[in-house]
């Protein structure tokens, strides 16, 4: 997996844990049998077009899980395939480089937040900058095996350029760095490949032209050199064109920082959307935070939840109880482009079943025969058609590179509420447990900005989102770009119309 933090295993003990099936009677959800369920599910989808039935998978969704999903959606003929979390380019358009290229490099340029956006990239980042390797023993002889010198050693900010649409923790690392306006990441990638060539950088909202130089100037007396992209980059395909042009003509390793656990496993899956034109009219839906849009145009959905959400309870016709990740078995293709192996803690996770069986009673329900319902019937076929075995992994994680054909998919953006992507901050504070031990997530804007909506720092606000109404607590921060509210979210960069809700009935958009 990515990091521990990317598995959320603390879902399986929400208080709003799904432990059996769920069928809607009279406007509300109420405990039913697996056999109602089923019945539910034929009578919902009885008349519906194949065709249009969709399918949206979870970002960390298995292999298996993937395998299982592409097979069916090729059996009904639907495009509509599709997992949380997926950028409009497909990270499978960088080739995946080691993280201890990471170690190895002369200068590090960020265009993201690592932070949150890949954890494990923050670490090899930090690692990389704590100064110099120390000699194996002082000069009267003692071993420093067992000392952390190197963990107190301050970090070189000559090694690190860090630019992104807000601040990040690494930027305090980076001797160049700076925020620019978010939508703006193509802007700051042409001003840096016009340094790069020796030209006037471009001007930049935000941006210090002088940082943009020293950043150049860096990467190109480095030899060897990393680039890290997030969600801002790779849902604008105009910008991760540039910086792929950028990391060509350099020898540049890239990192592709998707909020999805295994984005790269499920493009190689061909859990990829490509339905165009009429949407579809039912769905299967795995995910916490669907696209409003399928949720506003199906007229019957099945979800696969581990817990109760505001989605769920407003959007389910039939819920089934799923599995949470820390309960799963199945195979992960992580950032490095290894095959990981995932074991299950056993809990007690009452009726929930995985993703897989769930996929099969979905299609015994259309009238079809699911292709894969269980983990080892997807093993064998990942095996007859690759050559490799999900069961004989190495310790390590066995390197596989699929050569993966995915046409980038742009998804309409405007608005000034940018949801940061964060792969697990804004996840943990869906559930009610958390919720209730951390509080409100933080919404942060300019001070300028909010005081211009009416609204004062420490104020309490129900924001709208696609994954319903969240509760907020507004923050100032004056080194934000003015005219933006900033909300964490575990999704892409996404930017929508600022709407939210007040405690005292108000109203402000």
């Amino acid at each position: 997996w990515i990091s521990d933090a990317a598995r959320f295993g603390h879902e399986w003990a929400d208080m709003d844990r799904v432990t059996q099936p769920l069928v809607r009677k009279g406007g509300s959800l109420e405990p039913a049998t697996w056999e109602e369920a089923l019945a539910a599910m034929r009578q919902g989808l009885d008349g519906v077009d194949r065709k249009r039935v969709g399918l949206v998978l979870p970002g960390d969704a298995t292999i298996e899980e993937g395998l299982a999903a592409s097979e069916l959606a090729k059996q009904l003929e639907s495009g509509f395939l599709d997992f949380e979390g997926r950028t409009a380019v497909p990270a499978s358009n960088f080739p995946a480089v080691p993280f201890a290229s990471v170690l190895e490099a002369d200068y590090l340029l960020v265009v993201g937040d690592p932070t949150e956006e890949l954890p494990i990239a923050h670490v090899w980042i930090h690692k990389r900058l704590r100064g110099v390797p120390m000699p194996p023993r002082f000069n009267h002889g003692t071993p420093i095996a067992d000392l952390s010198i190197r963990e107190h050693t301050p970090p070189d900010p000559r090694l690190l350029g860090a630019f992104a649409p807000h601040p990040t923790r690494v930027m305090a690392w980076a001797e160049a760095n700076g925020v620019f306006e978010p939508g703006h990441a193509v802007a700051f990638l042409a001003a840096f490949d016009a340094a790069l060539a020796g030209r006037e950088p471009t001007e930049v909202a935000g941006v210090d032209p002088a940082a943009v130089k020293r950043a150049a100037e860096r990467w190109l007396a480095a030899e060897k050199r990393v680039l890290f992209l997030g969600a801002e980059v790779l849902m604008d395909p105009e910008a991760a064109k540039l910086a792929e042009k950028i990391a060509k003509s350099q020898g540049a390793g890239v990192f592709a920082m998707t909020p999805a656990a295994n984005a790269r496993g499920l493009e190689a899956m061909g859990v990829w959307p490509t339905g165009d034109r009429e949407g579809p009219r039912a769905a299967f839906i795995a995910a916490e935070a669907p696209p409003q849009k399928l949720l506003d145009m199906t007229e019957f959905r099945v979800f696969h939840a581990a817990r109760m959400s505001e989605v769920v309870r407003r959007y389910a016709d039939v819920v089934l109880p799923a599995r949470t990740p820390y309960e799963k078995r199945g195979t992960l293709l992580n950032v490095e482009s290894r095959l990981v192996g995932l074991e299950p803690a056993h809990v007690d996770a009452g009726e929930a079943e995985g993703l897989t069986q769930a996929l099969g009673l979905f299609a015994d329900a259309l009238g079809v025969q699911a292709p894969v319902r269980f983990v080892r019937q997807a093993r064998r076929r990942f095996h007859e058609r690759y050559r490799i075995d999900l069961d004989k992994l190495e310790p390590y994680g066995t390197l596989w590179r699929p050569r993966v054909s995915l046409a980038p998919r742009p998804a309409p953006m405007e608005g000034n509420l940018y949801l940061r992507p964060s792969m697990w901050k804004a996840r943990h504070r869906l559930g009610t447990t958390v919720q209730r031990a951390l509080g409100a997530l933080e919404l942060a804007a300019h001070p300028e900005t909010a005081l211009a909506e009416g609204l004062d720092e420490g104020a309490t606000l129900e924001v709208e989102t696609p994954q319903g109404a969240l509760r907020a607590r507004l923050v100032f921060d004056p080194e934000l770009p003015k005219g933006w509210f900033f909300l964490p979210a575990g999704m892409p960069a996404a930017r929508l119309p600022f709407r939210a809700l007040v405690p005292q009935g108000g109203e402000t958009s």
